[in-house]
């Protein structure tokens, strides 16, 4: 809503400070807010703004004749020492404010309660019905708040977004300023225009937006805003100076990289600020660190060793420009190649251990010897064939020596600093070993002997240094030098990953298979036998663990950043993609494995010819460069690309010797050309960071696929600090927690990537925004997920297969709108679902299970609104890719013909429904799945037999479902609650019309049917009571089991790959008259089997005095009746019942009158179970 303007002569009310309450639980905080109450002719309006700054747009701008004021306190957040907490809700969102002081509170409750109730007798009212279009037959009621913008041209619409969760004890999240503006590149619309709605959530960290509403709609941009659109942001947010503003002082960054990192963290929600504001610090640094470095490399052919640009080499030929320093990875101008290679190891190693050291400080805060530890702050920045290694200055005031050093040139030893490196190497894993320094000299070190220890002249803080060797080397063999291992040595850049050594299960030492590995025989052996045994284990058990996950589709990677990144997240070094390939048995994962290995060689391939080619041009004086670079790069591409001789001379010359060097493999040029070529395109351009244009039309068979005019810039690849990435919002807490998780992830990448490129169109921006979108659509909040999909559609690139993902949410998402209005989806998005399709297909070839992603979200969209026959086709689609991609045995599929099966058993199809549960049912069983699969097949194969008529086979199965569910979730699980509820459906329902002597079967059929009853009996019991105890609590919103009317059937944080999984079907949920049902036919079966003439007799007289007219003479009070509900709801029907048959059976006439009472109400219409 748009500010009204104050008439000049305006006075307001009363203003003055006050305290507002933003984030929910750990997140929460009281920030200081200005509150103006302001007389207008629209009525009193309250505007909330940041500061007394009143000249800007308010933050919240309140109706007064629409709140509601409470005066209750605010739970769940501590109050300053005298403040007074009250809150406003205002179109059902709150705002939970607090004054100062009492009196100050007195004085706002005086003004706004009598202002409002003078001004709501004028108050118009709300809008009935009708209906608004939105985007591309996206309908919603207009009794919701909308807000239209229109595709700008010159100027952006602008308005105010306030966005609050909602609930009596959730706190509101945080307040989002903006300014919509429609993404110019992507939009599902008829008009132009698109609809933002005033209630939609975005979200928060610390009660700041991560991503407001504007910014979300901006993303995808090409480059980065301009500066009027840049003064109309900072209208509604402040800040942080721009890359071209930043101060010069050379100590700024190293300053305020140890002002953060000197944080004592406290709890748990500092520990977050702590690891937010560094990636915030680190965005800013290797946005100013990669625009300079790519400065100097663009220059680099006409730069000698004198100024150019602003920037001149010092005598260390290192470059400092406004507080940092860059230096080259190494002389380029004399390094041999193998020179090349191991400074970029060294370099990447060196970060590595820089990263794990700050991770270990800020993750073990309880530690007091870790508080004194720092590092440099650098990031590595790779252009053009040339590498740059920027670090903040130190600056002039900072006294800095150097304590210990092992090195026998500049040796010197501090035992006590060394002792404290401890707590580094416990966190990592490391044990501690004995070096020799010298004849007569041993020390004990707990890091590698490498590392150097300077301190801190004045601070006494320790700076560790040349942390390259901190993890231990990787011992392997390749095969082709495995028959002679004499001609073998160890490689000492290769080691392994800190996430692979701090899950192992033995400490390891750093320097193992080094010569200082330890001070004696004994010593070496052990340290240099479990290094050996560690690396045995990395190659035959944990490698293929993960190639099974892998294969299972757990996870599915999407592209070479997905792949490095479950890799590098479960401690698997790259080099061993080779080893992925051999164990993959899915053509998918060894695709994809090819892939990266041969865009990793041709990244080497790229840097040695464009640094090459600088050089060349360097020495002959060339200065204008830009048109042969371009023509370098396209040729050599092409070359890669191409089906021709020259492409084979390439491959057999370059890239075969490489792989088996890098990666220990080797393939046959045939392999080399079934690579998909647009595959191998956008991997290549991912590691080069060249940037081509987002074609789809390249034709690779042509003598050159990649034409020169489609390339358009060079972009520099940058490694940066990872920060201290805190698991406490991990999925261990995310079932009430996954909003603030997701919050603090998307909030740590966004800072990490620097305020001025944080919108431009980028993959992993696309990726975590698609995760949120799927998130939100997991979750029913279709207008937020509408929102973040298509901010990752127009992030990704347009050739790439997250814009097929991507738009794979924004479907889901629209769809659930509409059908919410109108029970149906719009054809048109059947439109953008084969466009969405045709672009995954593009990336990764025709059979790719990417692309049952898609099909399983328009399947998901068409049963939702009750269209099975619909939802089955596209689901057939996944069935074929499921077939194609992954193997007709494979679990996957299995799940996905249970899937059919139930589909085809809705559509009246039983025979063909038997046929696709019995072969998921021995797939799941010869691979040995979960027996909760395997369980599910058996549920949903009972109701199809039990349909056809086969109760004797439908029991079965539903018995077996029972038995595996129980094995597998417990006995109070609501999937074992459904399977018993079948069970006894399965056993009376032979019996339904039956009416003869029971005969043995039948009776025990009665007595398992009556103890599956109960079981569901007290299922509903405690639902009942847990639904009572929550009545007054805000509905969880976050990821959950599956509830007991519904299974949720797609995983709800997966956004690539397959989504359908167990339970692969649907379950009619429990009726409000359930526990109604129950108790009649409990009650039915027990009087059925009782043994007893004395009981017998006297269910005989109740019941022919009932059956003749006389039940009106069977006098009771309501209270009686009151009274034998409540028991028989505190207990079960049958316990109940056993109690009062045992008194009749001792003469107690009363029993029998309450006999009689349970009776009569057991076969009435309703007992009278409030709620169910």
């Amino acid at each position: 809503m748009l500010r009204t303007s104050a008439p000049e002569n305006y006075k307001p009310l009363k203003q003055g400070w006050i305290l507002k309450k933003g984030g929910a639980g750990l997140l929460a905080l009281w920030r200081p807010k200005y509150m103006v109450l302001v007389p207008l002719p629209k009525g009193l309006v309250l505007w909330i703004y940041d500061d007394r700054d009143q000249t800007k747009l308010p933050k919240h701008e309140i109706l007064v004749n629409e709140l509601r004021l409470e005066s209750k306190p605010v739970k769940f957040a501590r109050l300053p020492k005298g403040a007074v907490s009250f809150t406003i809700t205002a179109n059902t969102r709150k705002f939970y404010l607090a004054t100062h002081n009492r009196g100050d509170y007195d004085e706002w409750f005086d003004l706004l309660i009598p202002k409002r109730v003078e001004h709501q007798q004028t108050t118009p009212p709300a809008p009935q019905g009708g209906f608004e279009s939105q985007v591309a037959g996206l309908w919603r009621s207009v009794s919701r708040q909308t807000m239209r913008a229109k595709r700008p041209i010159d100027d952006d619409a602008r308005s105010v977004y306030s966005v609050a969760s909602q609930g009596d004890e959730e706190d509101m999240m945080s307040v989002v300023s903006g300014t919509t503006r429609t993404a110019s590149t992507f939009a599902l619309e008829k008009e132009e225009g698109s609809t933002v709605s005033s209630t939609v959530e975005t979200l928060s960290f610390c009660s700041e937006p991560v991503l407001t509403p504007y910014e979300l709609t901006l993303m995808g941009v090409e480059k980065p805003i301009d500066s009027e659109e840049e003064k109309l942001r900072n209208q509604y947010k402040k800040r942080r100076a721009p890359m071209n503003e930043l101060p010069v002082n050379p100590e700024t960054w190293q300053n305020r990289f140890l002002d953060i990192m000197s944080i004592r963290v406290i709890t748990e929600e500092s520990a977050l600020q702590k690891d937010v504001q560094l990636m915030e610090l680190v965005g800013e640094f290797q946005e100013t660190a990669s625009f300079h470095a790519r400065n100097i490399i663009d220059e680099y052919h006409v730069m000698g060793k004198s100024d150019s640009k602003g920037y001149s080499f010092n005598q260390d030929m290192t470059i400092s420009h406004q507080g940092i320093v860059y230096r080259f990875a190494c002389d380029y101008d004399v390094a041999s190649a193998r020179e090349v290679e191991l400074a970029l190891n060294r370099t990447s190693a060196e970060l590595r251990g820089i990263n794990s050291t700050i991770k270990a400080i800020g993750g073990r805060e309880h530690d007091s010897r870790l508080r004194k530890f720092l590092t440099v702050f650098m990031t590595i920045i790779d252009y053009k064939g040339f590498r740059v290694i920027a670090h903040a200055e130190l600056g002039p005031n900072r006294r800095v020596e150097a304590i210990h050093d092992l090195n026998p040139r500049s040796l010197q030893i501090n035992e006590s600093a060394c002792e404290e490196t401890s707590a580094i190497a416990n966190y990592l894993n490391l044990k501690s070993h004995t070096v020799q320094v010298n004849d007569d000299r041993r020390v004990r070190i707990c890091l590698a002997a490498t590392v150097e220890i300077h301190e801190d002249v004045d601070t006494k803080d320790y700076y560790l240094t040349s942390l390259q060797n901190i993890f231990p080397i990787d011992f392997h063999i390749p095969e082709e030098k495995s028959k002679d291992q004499s001609n073998y040595s160890v490689n000492p850049f290769r080691r392994l990953r800190p996430e692979f050594l701090i899950v192992y299960q033995t400490p390891l030492c750093a320097d193992g298979l080094t010569p200082t590995s330890g001070a004696s025989r004994r010593e070496i052996d052990i340290n240099d036998d479990e290094l050996m045994k560690a690396s045995r284990f990395l190659r035959e058990n944990w490698i293929p663990s993960f190639v099974r996950s892998l294969d299972n589709l757990e996870f599915c990677p999407f592209d070479s950043l997905s792949l490095t990144n479950e890799m590098h997240r479960k401690g698997i070094n790259m080099r061993y993609l080779g080893l992925i390939y051999r164990l993959s048995t899915i053509p998918f994962v060894r695709n994809m494995s090819l892939v990266e290995m041969v865009a990793r060689i041709c990244k080497q391939l790229f840097r040695t010819r464009l640094r090459g080619a600088i050089l060349h041009f360097r020495s002959v004086g060339a200065t204008s460069i830009d048109e042969q670079m371009n023509n370098y790069a396209t040729q050599l591409l092409s070359t890669i690309l191409g089906m021709t001789d020259r492409t084979q001379n390439f491959f057999e010359t370059k890239i075969l010797p490489e792989l088996l060097r890098k990666f220990d493999f080797s393939i046959t040029f045939k392999q080399y050309q079934d690579i998909h070529r647009p595959t191998l395109f956008l991997a290549i351009q991912y590691h080069t960071g060249m940037i081509f244009a987002e074609n789809t039309d390249y034709d690779f068979y042509s003598l050159d696929p990649i034409p020169k005019s489609s390339l358009i810039s060079f972009e520099p690849r940058v490694k940066i600090i990872t920060g201290i990435e805190r698991d406490c919002l991990s999925t261990s807490a995310f079932t009430a927690k996954e909003d603030d998780r997701l919050a603090y992830l998307v909030s740590r990448h966004f800072k990490s990537i620097g305020p001025k490129s944080k919108l431009l169109r980028n993959n992993s921006s696309s990726a975590i925004l698609t995760l949120v979108a799927t998130h939100y659509n997991g979750t029913n909040r279709y207008e937020e997920a509408r929102l973040y999909a298509q901010a990752a559609a127009v992030s990704a690139q347009k050739n790439h297969a997250l814009f097929g993902l991507a738009t794979a949410q924004l479907l889901f998402a629209i769809a659930g709108l509409q059908t919410n209005a109108m029970g149906g989806p719009d054809p048109s998005l059947l439109g953008w679902y084969r466009k969405a399709l045709f672009v995954t297909e593009w990336h990764w070839g025709a059979v790719n299970p990417l692309t049952m992603t898609l099909h399983d979200r328009l399947s998901s969209i068409y049963h939702k609104a009750k269209e099975p026959q619909q939802a089955f086709e596209f689901h057939k689609h996944s069935l074929e890719m499921a077939d194609k991609a992954l193997g007709k045995n494979h679990p996957i599929t299995a799940g996905y013909l249970t899937r059919a099966g139930c589909y085809l058993a809705n559509l009246g199809n039983l025979d063909e429904a038997v046929d696709k549960f019995t072969q998921a049912l021995t797939i799941f069983q010869s691979s040995r799945s979960d027996q909760s699969l395997i369980a599910d097949v058996h549920y949903h194969f009972a109701d199809v037999l039990s349909q056809r008529g086969d109760f004797d086979g439908a029991l079965e199965h539903a018995q077996k479902c029972r038995k595996l569910r129980e094995v597998s979730f417990g006995f109070s699980d609501v999937r074992v609650i459904h399977a018993c509820r079948q069970v006894s459906k399965m056993l009376l329902t032979p019996y339904l019309d039956y009416s003869g002597v029971l005969t043995p079967a039948i009776k025990a059929a009665y007595r398992e049917a009556i103890s599956c009853h109960e079981k569901v009996f007290r299922y509903l019991q405690n639902q009942q009571g847990l639904a009572r105890r929550r009545s007054k609590r805000q509905p969880n919103r976050g990821l959950s089991l599956p509830s007991n009317s519904n299974y949720a059937i797609e995983r709800s944080l997966v956004m690539s790959g397959p989504l359908v999984v167990a339970p692969f079907g649907w379950t009619p949920p429990f009726g409000k008259g359930m526990m109604h049902k129950l108790t009649k036919e409990i009650v039915s079966m027990k009087l059925a089997l009782v043994e007893s003439p004395v009981q017998k007799e006297t269910i005989r007289t109740i019941r022919s005095r009932i059956n003749s007219g006389m039940k009106d003479s069977i006098e009771f009070e309501p209270e009686d009746a009151r009274n034998a509900i409540v028991k028989m709801a505190a207990v079960t029907p049958s316990v109940y019942l056993d109690h009062i048959l045992q008194r009749v059976e001792h003469g107690d006439d009363s029993a029998v009158e309450e006999l009689s009472l349970v009776i009569i109400l057991a076969e009435s219409e309703t007992v009278g179970f409030r709620g169910q």
